[in-house]
């Protein structure tokens, strides 16, 4: 669904500035697909740890591993729905 949706986004953007040939739509497709992914898993994250009561160590945590998390590779699943779980 996501990809779907940054799909239309980006050719969205390519009907505005046609100027932007098929390398750098790639290019800003995968960026929203990693905006519209990741930030939604952040704040279900925030979420359930506010729930648990562990919000202020799961915070700690997110930052600490930020930059592992940067620089490391691993293992993906295919959809967002199921990194999300």
């Amino acid at each position: 669904m996501i990809d779907k949706f940054c799909e239309y986004l980006t050719k969205k953007i390519q009907k505005e500035m046609p100027d932007i040939d098929e390398e750098r739509a790639e290019i800003i497709k995968y960026g929203l697909q990693l905006l519209l992914g990741e930030v939604p898993k952040f704040f279900i994250m925030a979420a359930i740890a506010w729930f648990l009561g562990i919000f202020k160590l799961t915070i700690l945590c997110f930052v600490l591993m930020l930059p592992y998390r940067m620089y490391s590779g691993g293992f993906h699943l295919k959809t967002h729905l199921g990194c999300i779980i």
